[in-house]
């Protein structure tokens, strides 16, 4: 079973999506577990997509 703690701080935590087989909530580490963790990288990257852009302090210095 994947391991449910946070893997990556809350700064990054919206600005990043890990989907490899190792991320897989099902079968980690085989096939079955890859395309699981794609599925739901693809999911997850699509509803952030939809989501209204917040300013982060990344964004507004790199507009000047």
């Amino acid at each position: 079973m994947a391991d449910p703690r946070p893997w990556v701080g809350q700064e990054w935590r919206d600005r990043m999506v890990l989907a490899g087989s190792e991320t897989g909530s099902r079968d980690p580490g085989y096939l079955a577990g890859a395309i699981d963790a794609a599925e739901r990288a693809a999911a997850l990257v699509i509803a952030r997509m939809h989501k209204p852009a917040h300013s982060s302090p990344l964004s507004s210095a790199a507009n000047g």
